[in-house]
């Protein structure tokens, strides 16, 4: 371990913190939320706008899902040795070789599935989408709200009503055995994965 970093196991408490809260004469800012693990008498936090620590969190569950497979037994690769080519390759993969599509493209080809009149929209660098209709609000199926299509804590593919807030308990997760066996590399296999978003949003919001 190097004595740049502040260890925080994944048992540590953590606290989310609102803006106004002093912790140890550290404020949490107007518009910004702070996410903090405690390491015994000191800790460590994340904070910034909501939607970006969220993010943020998003993009280091996916990163641990795609990790390769770790050693149980022995140490980490020796400090100052250089470690296989083929290995350095697989934990730094160009970008695009594991994933072609980020997730907002998967809300298109929801929408696209859906039908005339539906309409897709990418959340932040790709990372969430929005499904909508065009049609008129009192006349539209979702009211004149739209489906946010996105990632849970769990690592679970979810829908949910787009509002300000919406509450965990309001959220539908796709189940696992819905979904083809692999991620999207073509267009037509993407198109597959739309058609199961699109069934899953007809069957909580359509029906």
């Amino acid at each position: 371990m190097t004595d740049r970093l502040e260890w925080a196991h994944v048992s540590s408490p953590a606290e989310l913190l609102y803006p106004g809260r002093d912790i140890d004469g550290a404020v949490v800012e107007p518009g910004e939320i702070a996410v903090a693990m405690w390491t015994g008498s000191n800790g460590i936090a994340v904070h910034g706008p909501r939607e970006e620590v969220r993010n943020r969190f998003l993009q280091l569950a996916a990163a641990v899902d795609s990790a390769p497979p770790v050693r149980t037994e022995g140490g980490c690769i020796a400090e100052h040795s250089d470690p296989p080519h083929g290995q350095l390759a697989q934990a730094n993969p160009e970008p695009g070789t594991e994933y072609v599509f980020v997730l907002s493209d998967y809300a298109h080809a929801a929408a696209r599935a859906l039908g005339r009149g539906w309409c897709g929209e990418s959340g932040f660098l790709g990372a969430w989408g929005l499904v909508f209709c065009l049609e008129e609000p009192d006349t539209s199926p979702l009211e004149g709200r739209s489906v946010r299509l996105f990632v849970d804590a769990e690592g679970d593919l979810c829908v949910g009503l787009h509002d300000d807030v919406v509450p965990s308990s309001e959220w539908h997760y796709i189940p696992t055995e819905d979904l083809p066996d692999f991620a999207p590399r073509s267009p037509e296999e993407l198109t597959a994965w739309g058609e199961v978003i699109a069934s899953a949003i007809r069957r909580h919001y359509l029906t």
